[in-house]
């Protein structure tokens, strides 16, 4: 606290401050090119697998639908 008023001694204070409690920049790492290729067939495949799931569950949903149509005409001609 009885720094605060001389400057010097409040900037060296801050600077220690900043070197105990701040990290240092980390040192980006080269990333080994199996790695990046292991990388993207996941993403590829992960991609593929989201695109078959959209196709299953839209194909599901059109089987529903036609369940539900067939099932409501078939009660609409019990009714009638």
């Amino acid at each position: 606290m009885q720094d605060i008023q001389y400057e010097p001694e409040l900037k060296a204070g801050i600077l220690r401050m900043y070197r105990t409690y701040v990290k240092k920049k980390r040192v980006q790492q080269k990333v080994d090119n199996d790695i990046k290729k292991e990388y993207r067939n996941q993403i590829n495949y992960l991609k593929k697998s989201v695109s078959m799931l959209k196709k299953n569950l839209q194909k599901d949903f059109d089987i529903h639908r036609k369940d539900n149509q067939r099932i409501m005409r078939e009660n609409v001609e019990l009714i009638k």
